[in-house]
């Protein structure tokens, strides 16, 4: 039997206090990063991304500025950008909310590094 592949998932872990520091905010090129959490791996990681690439979309000004520096798991499987949905656990998610976040994480996993995960 071959053996299971590598996490693509860098070793780096992140404390959301530390995740909270990469918001954008402290320069015009300073890293941009949030979390998504995915549901299939085998120990349901949430992987931190890099989006300074998507720095118009996550960063300062952006549509999407609330989710840099956090977990965006419960807002992106609820499709909301209401602050208050930042960080929050996916205890109340249903499965049709649970498979859009599989889909947020693959468009991410695609299009963004992956620099480590949330604690």
């Amino acid at each position: 039997m071959p053996p299971a592949p590598a996490s693509k998932t860098p070793e780096c872990v992140f404390s959301k206090e530390e995740l909270s520091k990469y918001d954008g905010k402290a320069s015009d090129d300073a890293p941009v990063y949030m979390a998504v959490r995915d549901l299939w791996s085998d120990d349901l990681e949430t992987t931190v991304f890099d989006v300074s690439a998507g720095r118009n979309f996550y960063g300062p000004g952006g549509p999407y500025a609330s989710f840099a520096g956090h977990d965006a798991s419960y807002a992106l499987a609820m499709g909301s950008l209401d602050p208050a949905d930042i960080d929050k656990p996916l205890d109340d998610c249903d499965p049709k909310h649970l498979q859009a976040l599989e889909e947020w994480f693959k468009k991410f996993d695609s299009k963004y590094p992956r620099v480590g995960r949330l604690e």
